[in-house]
């Protein structure tokens, strides 16, 4: 949901002590800064990474507060030591920005209007049940009176709304996509959706023209949450 919404905040120089790293392997590594909001069932945390310029997305370990006025797609150089495959920046780390190359890459907060949204049943070589329908999944996203457009319409005021493009009455739903790929490891979530935005443009659904895009799978034990956001962002 925060997704949609987008995050507040202005953007802001990283102002901590960065010398304080010096002689402990720190290493400083730039990026784009990747921020999502994992929803347990009664609580929540944040999932931070930095996606280098080859691809490669590098997870950070941070405090809530060292994050709190950065968004998702700010350019960052990050200054931290490496911990397995992470950098942890919690004790005497850093992440830096420019606030001329962050203010470049922002657009609006929040827009109103219609937002085009699809929702996209996807599973796994190693997991092909398919838990829900793609009339269960409009219902739910799209014309319920509890549906995720009814909860975007009342809290908005009717500025925002979520539609389909090719079914302006049910909304647009595609799927099931079964990717290549196991569900046994939960540690890059959002590969398993660039796994199913290749898979269904191959077979003629182009996933890029939708603002926002929400995909569901069968449940699975390597994921501890119940869902999963970009702040802001198209992707949960």
């Amino acid at each position: 949901l925060t997704a949609l919404l987008g995050a507040c905040g202005q953007p802001m120089n990283a102002d901590e002590d960065v010398a304080s790293t010096a002689g402990t392997g720190a290493d400083m590594i730039s990026g784009v800064l990747e921020i999502a909001v994992v929803d347990l069932e009664d609580s929540a945390y944040h999932m931070v990474g930095l996606r280098t310029s080859d691809g490669t997305l590098i997870p950070l370990r941070v405090r809530d507060d060292q994050i709190e006025n950065f968004r998702t797609g700010d350019p960052v150089s990050v200054l931290g030591v490496r911990s397995g495959n992470e950098i942890d920046i919690t004790s005497g780390g850093s992440l830096l920005a420019s606030q001329a190359d962050i203010a470049s890459s922002r657009s609006a907060l929040v827009q109103n209007g219609p937002r085009n949204t699809a929702v996209v049943l996807f599973n796994f070589r190693n997991d092909t049940t398919q838990p829900l329908s793609k009339a269960q999944a409009q219902t739910a996203l799209f014309s319920a009176t509890d549906s995720l457009a009814a909860y975007y319409k009342e809290i908005s005021n009717s500025a925002i709304s979520l539609v389909g493009i090719n079914d302006k009455v049910n909304g647009d739903a595609y799927g099931y996509y079964t990717i290549d790929a196991d569900n046994t490891n939960c540690q890059d979530p959002f590969g398993w959706t660039d796994k199913v935005d290749a898979l269904a443009k191959a077979q003629g659904t182009d996933l890029s023209k939708y603002t926002n895009v929400i995909y569901v799978s069968p449940d699975a034990a390597s994921c501890s949450w119940a869902g999963i956001a970009y702040v802001p962002g198209r992707k949960a």
